[in-house]
């Protein structure tokens, strides 16, 4: 009784599991049946026979012989052909015959359970449209190719075909070889199975299951093809599997291949239950699938490559080529597909090429391209329409589902590249891709291109990470792969991985991404990264996007620990947000070699919640640079959830033993906001200097404090205790600085080096406010170095609310300078300090502008024990002070030693002035060392008044408590009284007559009556001013005298306009009181107005009333 064959075309794995079930307890069943072989007469005289019994090989065999041979081939036809478990049976091999083809045209499928052979070399081509199934002890006995397929009618070019569903004698055109199999319409195409693990020697050579002699072709074509725990081998040769669904024809090329048209219907390959397929050997060897779906199920694998002690230089093995329509499944551990140069092999590896739909590698599923001996790696190419999904890890966690090439740990070779094209890429739970190198030889590149990749988790057990790579491993020489994703959106999660790393001795590989959308990670890292054990460059990455978002705990790195450079990592993008997660280029602690750059170019960039910026060194090698280029705004703001990072950028020579020079921090944008706690630090802690600050904005603001209250938003340069080398400098040059609500910007000196300066350039304004707000440099007790010098240079300038500028030294070195150039000063209720307060002496302050106004404003260039500063106004038009303002060079507020410093202020045109009772001070007084200098040149001083000592009103005072006391000079212009006069007249005026005129009429006599507390107005069409203040000028003129006491003294210059003996005398333009109550002519007119107006329109009616 013949088997019933069970069709198993179905693309759903539970149908395929419960055919195959059906199935085998159906093969079981017909096991026990006697199997037949019976010619069906449809070749006439050329029928087929069965010769039993017949001495093949040294053993008993059923001999199969006739048939219709045309020219070398040769045609049999059966109605049954079935072979049982432990028959042979053999066809015979003519002389000259070189393809034996036996067609089966009953309505069963053919049991192959025993030996099926050819008695000679010829190939040996199977035809059962049914089916034809191989049991577990089936083998073949060939020396040529063998073909088995369930195809209606085998084609031979335009000549004709051999057909099992129509039978027909052969035609004798049908001497050519084999081109085609038909698969007729109506018929549903029987499936293959194969079960063999056959073990036996045959022609002296061990056999595995369905085996062909080396270098020749397994061909099994049919509906379903399932290899369920069967083996099949064609070493160097070709095994090809082909699955038909529909009607058509399927071509068969020479080198034992099939094409399959894109119009006919495919079924589907299953190996399941460590089902295998290899065709290793010393060269060659191809296996190539065509179904719909593809499935590598619990441990089955397809094999290719070098065999281990075998090849030579010249080799090269063959490929593994996997089309699907459908899916490409590879699952559980074990189930893989390799082409690998085996250990103490030569050669160059082949291609394994993969087409379909969907790809799915999961618990543990492998597909993998290496080199264990010595060899060149093939490529591994995926090309998917819709989906490639490689997920989870084995059951034992030992086996990860991955897509990798490498070079083994004793292996000398290069990788070839790693390339995947999908509509989607997602990997998952511990999954990986990638291209490693462990041995001596470069890894390849490894590239993606997809609308969307996914890379999201970690292994069960956390060990491992969901990552796509490339690497160098400890003891390997070689350089990496680059990584490379083309895709609209990637999106990385969860403790996933984007690597490029080198731990032996090689330049690690570059991270490229390109996303026309968006480039996503959340708690996960994309690092390039030079290892303590390894030796070369790390690789760049490179980013280049829409929208970049790197959020929660993740990391954009490019880093060395080793010996060698550490990478760059460069971001294009339109908005770029990094929050509580940081973007680095650092020279770790073990590291030796320069940092990378960190590089961005954007429209908006945000680094918020303790989203940093970083570039430093830990080890030996300069820090790169932080480089911004955001053309609309750039905002750094807050801390992290727990309060440990703080958003920013930052370079620094991070720890004592560091050596190299830090990055600068470069910042070009429209608006930068630095706020809430955030900061800007360039500083050292080892041996170099810090880099610099430089930002360059149309407008730049930092504002408020961190949300714990201890941190402010500041732009910050330090040199740190341990540190030997100089601070950086902040520049910033912009439209408007605004420093407000605690905001800082601060440069600090604690080691062996001067701190950086503070220089701003602002093309409109410098708005500083708000409490510990400010600009400060600081020296601090343990540094014998310079303090840096805050130059600003601004049309306005604005410091309110209790903010500072403050260059102050606490130790034994100088604190910086302050220069302000503006065309407004203003300071109201804050300060300027250069103070001293260890043994440092102060720094100087100078400010230039036409009109500098301090309302409760100070000035302060005092030291504790050291010499005062120096303090140089330089107002245009006005110096003001008013409420309790203060100009201060004093020295020894610790009742210590130290001269007073100088103040020297120059308003040739100006006017200093003050209220006289809001005791608003100029001083330069000193404890026990020399009272400071005071120099003033203006056109007035009001409210001011020189005294011995400090008292309630406002003062100006040089003294000294126990030293010698300063010099106050004050340089006002004086009036010479023989300046601008004329000769009178000869002639007499009658002023009599004059005045008896009557003033109504045209051409007649006027009165002219003056009165009131002030002088005329220097022209008859000058306005009166009922505003302006009365000043005695009797009280001026005695000021103006030379006052000589001690402890302090004052002197006052005398400064004509012309000399002191004119030639002839000048007609006086006006006149003042002396203190003695004398008139004194002047030659230039007083402009003083009394207080109040007098001059009224003239009333002739109402003036001839009163007539």
């Amino acid at each position: 009784m013949s088997k019933q064959l069970v069709s198993v075309a179905s693309s759903s794995l539970l149908e395929r599991a419960i055919a195959l079930t059906v199935y085998l307890a159906i093969a079981c069943w017909g096991n026990s049946v006697f199997a037949q072989i019976t010619p069906d007469g449809t070749l006439g005289a050329e029928n087929s026979a069965v010769t039993p019994n017949v001495n093949i090989q040294g053993s008993a065999a059923d001999q199969i012989d006739g048939g219709a041979i045309r020219g070398s081939n040769l045609f049999h036809s059966l109605r049954e052909f079935n072979i049982k478990d432990g028959q042979r049976v053999y066809f015979s091999n003519p002389s000259g015959i070189k393809n034996i083809l036996g067609r089966v045209t009953g309505k069963e499928p053919s049991d192959i359970l025993g030996t099926l052979g050819v008695n000679g070399n010829a190939n040996l081509f199977l035809l059962n449209p049914n089916g034809i199934i191989f049991g577990q002890n089936a083998s073949l006995d060939v020396r040529g190719s063998f073909v088995a397929s369930t195809a209606n009618a085998i084609q031979f070019g335009e000549l004709g075909e051999f057909s099992a569903s129509n039978p027909q004698s052969p035609s004798s055109l049908l001497t050519i070889n084999p081109s085609a199999f038909f698969f007729n319409v109506g018929t549903k195409p029987g499936s293959i199975i194969n079960q063999s693990r056959a073990t036996q020697t045959l022609q002296g050579i061990p056999t595995d299951g369905l085996q062909v002699p080396n270098g020749q072709t397994l061909l099994l074509l049919g509906g379903n093809v399932t290899v369920d725990d069967g083996h099949l081998i064609a070493r160097g040769g070709r095994v090809e599997i082909g699955a038909v669904a529909g009607t058509g024809n399927v071509g068969l090329n020479a080198n034992g291949s099939l094409s399959f048209p894109d119009t006919i219907q495919r079924a589907d390959v299953v190996f399941n239950d460590r089902a295998l397929t290899d065709v290793t050997l010393a060269n060659a060897g191809d296996i190539g699938i065509t179904a719909r779906n593809i499935d590598l199920l619990q441990g089955s694998g397809l094999l290719a490559g070098i065999k281990a002690g075998l090849g030579t230089a010249d080799s090269q093995a063959g490929d593994i080529t996997l089309n699907a329509t459908g899916e490409v499944r590879i699952t559980a551990p074990l189930s893989r597909i390799e082409n690998n140069v085996s250990p103490n092999a030569i050669g160059k590896g082949g291609n394994v090429k993969i087409t379909a739909n969907t790809l799915v590698l999961s618990n543990g599923g492998q597909l993998n391209a290496n080199t264990l001996g010595t060899g060149d790696t093939g490529n591994i190419s995926i090309a998917v329409r819709d989906r490639v999904a490689l997920n989870g890890r084995s059951a034992d966690g030992q086996f990860g589902s991955h897509i990798f090439s490498a070079v083994g740990q004793d292996a000398k070779g290069k990788l070839s590249n790693i390339q995947i094209s999908a509509n989607t890429l997602e990997i998952s739970d511990g999954a990986q891709v990638g291209a490693v190198t462990f041995g001596v030889g470069d890894a390849g590149n490894v590239t993606i291109t997809a609308n969307r990749v996914f890379l999201s988790g970690r292994s069960r057990d956390g060990k491992f990470a969901s990552a796509i790579g490339t690497g160098v491993e400890e003891k390997a020489i070689g350089k990496g792969g680059n990584l490379e994703i083309f895709t609209n959106n990637l999106e990385i999660s969860n403790g996933a991985q984007l690597t490029s790393v080198t731990s032996g001795i090689g330049n690690a590989g570059n991270i490229l991404i390109s996303a026309r959308e968006r480039v996503f990670l959340n708690n996960s890292d994309a690092v390039s990264r030079v290892n303590s054990t390894g030796r070369g460059n790390s690789g760049n990455i490179q980013i280049a996007t829409n929208t970049l978002e790197v959020t929660n705990l993740s990391q954009l790195s490019a880093s060395t620990l080793g010996i060698g450079d550490a990478g760059n990592v460069i971001i294009t993008a339109n908005r770029v947000s990094i929050i509580d997660s940081d973007v680095l280029s650092r020279v770790g602690r073990t590291g030796r070699g320069k940092g990378g750059n960190v590089q961005i170019t954007a429209n908006t960039l945000e680094a918020i919640n303790g989203g940093s910026l970083i570039v430093n060194t830990l080890g030996i090698g300069d820090a790169g640079n932080v480089i911004i280029n955001a053309r609309d705004r750039v905002l750094f703001s807050g801390q992290s959830a727990d309060g440990k990072f703080t958003a920013g950028a930052f370079s620094e020579v991070f720890l004592p033993n560091a050596r190299g020079n830090g990055g600068n921090i470069q910042i070009a944008t429209k608006t930068l906001e630095v706020t809430n706690g955030a900061q800007l630090f360039t500083g050292t802690g080892g041996i170099g200097n810090a880099g610099n600050i430089v930002i360059s904005a149309d407008r730049v603001i930092f504002s408020g404090i961190s949300a714990s209250g201890l941190l402010p938003s500041v732009a910050y340069s330090s040199a740190a205790s341990t540190a030997k080398g100089k601070g950086g400098d902040i520049q910033i040059t912009a439209n408007t600085l605004e420093v407000l609500n605690g905001g800082e910007l601060q440069s600090i000196t604690q080691g062996k080096g001067d701190a950086g300066n503070i220089i701003v350039n602002a093309s409109n304004a410098v708005n500083i406010a708000g409490s510990k707000s400010g600009l400060f440099t600081f020296t601090s007790a343990s540094s014998q170095y310079k303090g840096g010098d805050i130059r600003i240079n601004a049309p306005i300038f604005k410091l309110a609310n209790g903010a500072a500028l403050d260059a102050r030294t606490f130790g034994d070195g100088k604190s910086g300078n302050i220069t302000v150039s503006a065309g407004t000063v203003d300071i109201a209720n804050s300060g300027m300090f250069v103070r001293s307060q260890g043994s440092g002496g102060a720094g100087n302050i100078t400010i230039s502008s036409p009109k500098i106004r301090l309302k409760q404003g100070i000035l302060s260039a005092e030291s504790a024990t050291a010499d005062g500063g120096n303090i140089t106004l330089n107002p245009r038009d006005l110096l003001l002070l008013r409420n309790h303002s203060l100009i201060s060079a004093t020295a020894g507020t610790a009742q210590q030693n130290g001269n007073g410093g100088n103040i020297t202020i120059n308003a040739p045109k100006g006017f200093i002035i003050a209220s006289p009772n809001e005791n608003s001070d100029i001083t330069a007084n000193a404890f026990q060392g020399r009272g400071g200098n005071i120099k003033i040149t203006a056109q007035g001083i009001f409210g001011l008044q020189f005294r011995k000592r400090e008292t309630s009103l406002s003062d100006i005072t040089a003294s000294s408590e126990f030293g010698i006391a300063g010099v106050v000079e004050i340089d006002i212009p004086e009036v010479d009284p023989s300046q601008g006069l004329e000769e009178l007249p000869i002639d007499i005026v009658d002023v009599a007559g004059l005045i008896n005129q009557n003033l109504c009429v045209a051409g007649q006599g006027s009165e002219f009556v003056v009165t009131g507390r002030g002088g005329l107005p220097a022209s008859p069409k000058e306005t009166l001013n009922a505003d302006t203040a009365w000043e005695d000028w009797r009280i001026a003129g005695a000021n103006k005298q030379p006052v000589r006491e001690k402890p302090s003294a004052v002197t006052h210059k005398r400064s004509p306009t012309k000399d002191d003996k004119p030639e002839r005398p000048i007609e006086a333009q006006g006149w003042i009181v002396a203190a003695n109550g004398k008139p004194i002519l002047t030659a230039e007119p007083v402009t003083v107005t009394p207080q109040g107006t007098w001059l009224h329109p003239l009333d002739c009616q109402r003036l001839k009333e009163n007539l």
